[in-house]
């Protein structure tokens, strides 16, 4: 339906039947969990208490899949904050959409895994509003060539551009930093636009995998002692 479930329990979201309505898990009163499953509409974590800072933590146990059919967007609604923590379970992620935060009146954070994990964004995604935590995931990028990263002076730990097709992924607005390894497959061009910097910061090893493009008026910085590729 077109209409919006909000889920207050403690309780883990139930794994069974489908869920096709957009889906608010409202942290207000305490801390959430995702459990894993498919969600077939958009989800908004969010917390709108002035009190008390929220986590929802996505998972239940190790080695499962989240799968978001549109958007996911954090939303600390008040004067406190709220946190989707990636690293207790290390989920595998897959978002049909868009991952961003909206400027609410507190911190929106992500602690991504901290073990090696796959999280998938068909949509843009945008660290403008969200505080990331990085720890050893690997985004991927596979979109259209309409697709964006807002970097908002974020560090991740792996990047991978590799669309559903050959396209290109741009960085725009705010730089970003991978601190592991940038991958940019055959027939695909990671764009970087005027005025952006992304920067390869680890000093030692290889850090690029280059296959495809990259290009744009923006700057790649490059700080390996390994040669470039």
């Amino acid at each position: 339906g077109a209409g919006q479930l909000t889920y207050t329990s403690a309780t883990a979201f139930p794994t069974g039947g489908t869920i096709s309505s957009i889906l608010r898990i409202d942290a207000t009163g305490g801390n959430q969990i995702l459990s894993n499953r498919t969600y077939g509409w958009a989800v908004e974590i969010y917390n709108n208490s002035g009190a008390s800072a929220r986590t929802v933590t996505l998972g239940t146990a190790g080695s499962q899949t989240l799968t978001f059919s549109s958007n996911l967007t954090l939303n600390a609604a008040n004067s406190q904050s709220v946190t989707m923590q990636g690293a207790t379970w290390d989920p595998t992620v897959n978002i049909t959409g868009n991952l961003t935060g909206t400027s609410g009146g507190s911190a929106e954070a992500v602690t991504a895994p901290d073990a090696a994990a796959t999280w998938t964004i068909t949509g843009n995604l945008s660290l403008t509003d969200i505080t990331w935590t990085a720890g050893a995931e690997t985004i991927t990028m596979n979109g259209t060539s309409s697709n964006t990263i807002d970097g908002g002076s974020a560090t991740i730990y792996k990047l991978t551009i590799d669309p559903s097709s050959a396209a290109t992924i741009t960085l725009q607005t705010a730089d970003l930093t991978v601190s592991n390894f940038l991958t940019v497959e055959t027939g695909d061009t990671l764009s970087i636009a005027s005025s952006r910097t992304l920067t390869l910061s680890a000093t030692s090893g290889s850090v690029l995998t280059l296959n495809g493009t990259i290009s744009g008026a923006g700057r790649l910085t490059y700080t390996s002692s390994t040669t470039f590729p």
